[in-house]
Parts: C-alpha cells; sequence; structure tokens
C-alpha cells in the first residue's frame, strides 16, 4: 500500500496535493496542512487512545468548567463528535470538533464558521440547531443537541423497504425542512439515509448536516480549485456528478432517490467503483419503482421518477411540488390539488399587482460542463453526523418527560398536535408531520367513497381557509391582513408561517413578536409557542424562566402540552427549582386533559415513588391508558410491568403481545427486549 501523500492509500489513485479525500474510493487521507508552512503534512490517527483523550481534553478544555466531555460518539470525513453533559442545565449535548490536526489550516475553519452560520439561519421542526459556536486550544467545535435515536440508514439496513405512509411521511418532514433551506437561499447537497435521524418511539424525522450547504460552497470557499465534489455517490444529482452549480432541483433528486431506496429497499443506480456509479448518475435512467417492486403505487413510483429527472427542468419546480405529489394516493387527486393552488396563485397575483413571493429561492442553474471529464476531478465528502444514541428514558431517575420538546430541551419546538386530544384552531399551522388538512379530507373521502368531482375548489377568503388549503403565498396576504385587523388566531397563523417560512422567508424573530401579539390577545397556543422559542432561544433570547411563565400562562388555561411542559420544568428543574411533587402535581392535570404522554410520565413517577407514594398498581393503570391509545412508550411500560408482575399479575404472553405492538412502531427498547426472548 502506497505512502505517497499524493496517493490514495487505498486504490493508489493520484490526488491533488491537500486532498482531504479519494475521488474514486472516498478513503480520507493521511494529509493536513500546516497553516505556518503551508505543507503536507500527516495525519495522526484518530482511532487511537491517545488522539481520542487529547481531543477530548482540549474540547473540555475549550467549553469550560460547566462541561463534561464524555465519550466519541460519531465520526465523519474531518469531524469528530463527543458526547457533552451541561452540569448547569442538566441536559445532555454533542460537540462537532474539527479535527485538531486540520483545525490549523484556516480554509478549514473557515468551511467550519460557515457551516455554524448556515445551520444558524434555519428554524424548522426537522432541522437540527445550533447552540454555540467556538474556538480554543487548536480546536473548533459546535454545539448541537444530543440525538437520541436512530438513522434512517440503520432502520433501511434492519427493516428493508418502509410502509409506503411511513415512506411518505419521512419524505415529506425531510421536504419541509429543505424547503425551509431552499428559502433561504441555502442547498443542502448531501441528502442520503445516514444524516436523516428518527429520534424516539414516534420516531421524529431529522435532517442533519445542513451546515455542509455553507461549508462547501464553492461560491464562497472556493473550493472548486481543489475540485471537490460534495455528495455521496448513490444519492448525487447528475449537476453534483459533473461539478456544475446546484440548485434546489438538485436536493429533490436526492430525495426522490431516498424514497426509491425506502420503498424498494435498492437504489436506483449500483456500481463496482465510484466512478462508474456517478457516470450512471449523470447518463442513464434507473427503472421506476414500481418495476422493482410492485406493492409501489404507481403515482408515488412517477413522482420519485420524475425527481431524478437528469435534466432539473424536467424534475419538479420546486420541492413543494415534490411533497405533494409523493403524498397523494392517486394522478386524479394531485391534478386537482395542483389545478387548485394554480387558480389560487393566479387570483392573488391579480389581487396584489406583482408577483407572490416565492417560497423557495435558489440559484440559477448555469451551462454544464463536460460531464465525464468532470468525474475524474473531485473528492466524495462526507460530514460526521450528530450522535446516535438509542436509549430507553423509561424508569430512568432523572428521565426526561416521552415528547420530543423533553428529549432535547433547547431543540426546536415540537409539534403541538402531537398525542394529544386538544385540538389546535386552523389557523396554527406546524410543519412537523407535513399532513395538511387537504390531505387529511382527502384520506376522509376515500374512506367514506363520497370523493367529489375532481373541479378546482374555491379560492380561500380567509387565513384559516388559505392555511387549511396549504396555499402559503395567499394564505401569508389574507393571514397579514387578519393579523393586522386584530385577530388573535390570524396572528399565530401569521407567526407560524414567519417561523416556517411558508409563503415568506423564514424569519424567527418577526414570529416570535406575532406569537408575543397573539398571546397577549388571549391564544393560549401562541403563548405556548412562544414559551418555547424562549427555552429554545430562537427568535428571541433564550430564557427559561420566561418560558416557565408563558407554560403556565397556558397550562393555566387547560392546554395539555403546556401542562406537561410545566411538570417537565418541575421534573428535571429547569427555569425553576427541581420539585418532583409539583412535578406529578402538573403531570395529575395533564392527565385529566388526556394528554397521553404525560400517562406515561406519571406513571413511571409512581413505579419509582418520586414526588409521589409508590404505587405500582397507578402505574400499570396509567401505562395501560397509554398502551389503549397507541402510545408506545406506553405499550413498552405495559409490557415490562406484565412480564415483572409489577401492578398486574405476571404474564409473559401479554408482556409480549405489548412489546409486539410498541416494536411494530419503531420503538427500539421493545425490539431489543423481543430479541432476547426465544
Amino acid at each position: 500500500m502506497s505512502t505517497d501523500p499524493s496517493v490514495c492509500s487505498s486504490c493508489n489513485t493520484p490526488l491533488p496535493e491537500a486532498a482531504a479525500f479519494c475521488y474514486v474510493c472516498g478513503t480520507p487521507t493521511p494529509t493536513g496542512t500546516s497553516a505556518e508552512s503551508g505543507a503536507t503534512v500527516t495525519r495522526p490517527s484518530l482511532q487511537s487512545p491517545a488522539a481520542l483523550v487529547d481531543t477530548r481534553r482540549r474540547l473540555e478544555a475549550a467549553l469550560g468548567p460547566h462541561f463534561q466531555v464524555g465519550d466519541l460518539v460519531g465520526r465523519g470525513g474531518f469531524a469528530e463528535v463527543f458526547a457533552v453533559r451541561d452540569l448547569r442545565l442538566k441536559r445532555d449535548l454533542a460537540a462537532k470538533v474539527l479535527s485538531p490536526e486540520l483545525a490549523v489550516n484556516q480554509q478549514m475553519l473557515q468551511r467550519f464558521r460557515h457551516e455554524a452560520e448556515a445551520i444558524a439561519t434555519l428554524r424548522h421542526p426537522s432541522i437540527v440547531p445550533i447552540y454555540d459556536i467556538g474556538e480554543s486550544g487548536g480546536i473548533a467545535y459546535i454545539v448541537m443537541p444530543l440525538i437520541k435515536g436512530d438513522t434512517l440508514r440503520k432502520i433501511l439496513d434492519t427493516e428493508g423497504p418502509l410502509p409506503m405512509a411511513e415512506a411518505r411521511r419521512i419524505l415529506g418532514d425531510v421536504a419541509g425542512a429543505l424547503q425551509v433551506a431552499h428559502a433561504a437561499g441555502l442547498v443542502h447537497r448531501d441528502i442520503k439515509p445516514e444524516n436523516i435521524m428518527l429520534e424516539g418511539p414516534r420516531r421524529q424525522v431529522l435532517v442533519m448536516d445542513f451546515g455542509i450547504a455553507k461549508a462547501l460552497d464553492p461560491a464562497s470557499t472556493g473550493m472548486t480549485s481543489s475540485g471537490l465534489i460534495v455528495g455521496t455517490p448513490h444519492y448525487m444529482s447528475p449537476e453534483q456528478a459533473s461539478g456544475d452549480a446546484v440548485d434546489g432541483r438538485s436536493d429533490q433528486y436526492s430525495l426522490a432517490v431516498l424514497g426509491y431506496r425506502m420503498v424498494t429497499g435498492e437504489h436506483p443506480f449500483e456500481a463496482e467503483t465510484v466512478r462508474a456509479l456517478l457516470y450512471k448518475q449523470v447518463f442513464e435512467n434507473p427503472p421506476p419503482a414500481r418495476d422493482k417492486f410492485p406493492d409501489v403505487p404507481q403515482v408515488l413510483s412517477d413522482a420519485l421518477h420524475r425527481g431524478m429527472a437528469k435534466d432539473p427542468k424536467d424534475r419538479f419546480a420546486t420541492i413543494d411540488e415534490f411533497a405533494t405529489a409523493i403524498s397523494v394516493e392517486d394522478t386524479s387527486e394531485y391534478e386537482a390539488r395542483t389545478a387548485a393552488a394554480k387558480a389560487v396563485l393566479k387570483k392573488s397575483t391579480k389581487a396584489t399587482a406583482k408577483p407572490p413571493a416565492s417560497t423557495t429561492q435558489v440559484r440559477p442553474a448555469v451551462r454544464r460542463k463536460s460531464r465525464t471529464g468532470l468525474l475524474l476531478g473531485g473528492a466524495v465528502v462526507v460530514l460526521g453526523s450528530i450522535a446516535v444514541v438509542a436509549i430507553s428514558r423509561l424508569g430512568s431517575p432523572g428521565a426526561a418527560p416521552a415528547d420530543s420538546s423533553a428529549v432535547v430541551p433547547a431543540a426546536v419546538p415540537a409539534p403541538v398536535a402531537e398525542s394529544q386530544t386538544t385540538s389546535e384552531p386552523e389557523s396554527l399551522t406546524r410543519t412537523t408531520d407535513r399532513t395538511d388538512n387537504a390531505a387529511r379530507a382527502s384520506a376522509a373521502e376515500r374512506r367514506t367513497g363520497t370523493r367529489s368531482a375532481a373541479a378546482a375548489p374555491a379560492a380561500p377568503a380567509s387565513c384559516a381557509d388559505a392555511v387549511g388549503a396549504s396555499t402559503w403565498t395567499p394564505a401569508f396576504n389574507l393571514c397579514q391582513a387578519e393579523a393586522n385587523g386584530g385577530s388573535p388566531g390570524a396572528m399565530a397563523a401569521l407567526a407560524s408561517l414567519y417561523e416556517t417560512g411558508r409563503g415568506t422567508p423564514a424569519d424567527p424573530g418577526t414570529a416570535a413578536q406575532w406569537y408575543r401579539k397573539a398571546a397577549d390577545a388571549g391564544s393560549i397556543e401562541a403563548a405556548y409557542h412562544l414559551g418555547q422559542m424562549a427555552e429554545a432561544g430562537q427568535g428571541i433570547e433564550r430564557n427559561l424562566a420566561d418560558a416557565m411563565t408563558l407554560y403556565q400562562q397556558a397550562a393555566r388555561r387547560g392546554y395539555a402540552p403546556a401542562l406537561r411542559s410545566v411538570a417537565r420544568f418541575y421534573e428535571d428543574g429547569v427555569g425553576v427549582r427541581r420539585n418532583e411533587s409539583e412535578a406529578a402535581n402538573w403531570y395529575r392535570r395533564a392527565v385529566a386533559a388526556n394528554d397521553v404522554p404525560s400517562f406515561v410520565r406519571l406513571g413511571v413517577l409512581y413505579t419509582l415513588g418520586k414526588g409521589v407514594s409508590k404505587n405500582e398498581e397507578e402505574a400499570a393503570r396509567l401505562f395501560t391508558r397509554a398502551a389503549q391509545a397507541g402510545d408506545a412508550e406506553g405499550q413498552y411500560a405495559l409490557a415490562l410491568a406484565y412480564l415483572a408482575g409489577r401492578g398486574v399479575p405476571s404474564s409473559d404472553s401479554l408482556g409480549v403481545m405489548w412489546l409486539q405492538r410498541a416494536a411494530t412502531q419503531g420503538h427500539e427498547p421493545a425490539r431489543q427486549e423481543l430479541a432476547k426472548r426465544p
């Protein structure tokens, strides 16, 4: 094996002097570049215990005494990810650290800063935020939430093709995150299963490594002089593989490939070498997904095939159009919804006498360079993902409650409507599950057999109607007019549009202002969302005491998610002195409001005797209510109760039954427990 720094150590391919990766096989090179001399230097092995100890020591010194650095939990091309414990706020974080031997390279540092800046501009429930960035002691780092879940890659490798509904949900959530990025002028460039995390029993979709968009943007880093191609061969668009400029349609191509993999279990293209694979991406058309897997609906197969068109002009115009196409059940439904959206857009354009704001801002494509020659000029760059830690919180004395806002205390707010019976007004939109009112109406029509004619519906006349129809530019105009007229519901809806970047560029600060106005006007939902923003430090200064006040404001009026959040703050000692007895009281109020996750948390407190007298029978009763409501965490807890005979008669058969139900929903601890059994 060659040790020449200008030759790949794995396949002996000649490389540019400062290349970090081999463009043929993807192997990291053993070199970095010294800032002092500019000379190529040998990278120490990051596999060695000594190197890891040194990096951990430097990171801990850089973060300061209030943080404790744990184990290495992830590694990428030029970054390592360590688990970090915030000792003051008692939360788990992750720190992505630029490899110390590369941190002296100013070009690498600039890329790292760009990565943090890019992520910080984006706000969406499926985009992982950043909390801090710093440089000290020869290292650069970004602090992020520690994600507790599995990568989509792991799930696909273990489960094979996903159910169509689950594949559509994941595609929709990723598309929603990409829409926000595209509206901000950013392109992800590396959509692949490894960069999609599914967190918790409900498999909350999180898109990782958005920073690659700015970190390796040729326009801002000049990396084209090194011939870098950013992306991963199986999911790389033809224009990426050719080294051409890309826009949001490149992400659409990668997402369509991802969808193809989810529903068929296979990639559209396979080849023995990276070069051969990139050639296929540029010049060959894949077989339709339905040809490989007949169970794929025709309309979904057609949408994926169009998303993988070689010429970007032949794909859907925006990622939102792609999301709409993959969400419908048949072609007539898609055509009807598209016609309706066009009719509304045309009317809105005439009314405003100016073109509506685009929800997707992308850079125009430029004329292609010779593709075959460029296949030889790049290096595949794959950033390291944030920590992947599959953890069961059940029974842990310091465990967080089973809601997404508690798993990552300062992360992007969780969807309000998750696991609760208190309905959210139509005027308040959330984008976590991308299941809009129009899609729900269509599903109802299919169930009842009362589908109406495919004629385009009338243009929405109100903010609520436009939001329900998912026509975002008219929704923004109508909600803005009604909000200025004093409607609390329209204020909250307008805040959500600013928050998610629908119908207008995302603007967390303006979103917070409108949530504040709506809360002051009496909207309990707006008070709750503003509390989430105060907790996360998104759009407003992070202030846990203010967050608690806002949660209590909504909780006093019986809003179930707010009741749960107040309980969580008391349980974890966040923004208030820790008080398990008070936490139990608030969980009881949330249970009275039929908040399913609170059934489980209160049951855990009864099981452990924390804040309440230990009562395994009451715990089992609460777990049963959650399990019967379809909550995977409740099903898992009830299974353990039956298996151990805690609060209910011991029963292996009932225990296994509830484990199977939880595992069917993707609950990893339930799967692991089942695997232990013969």
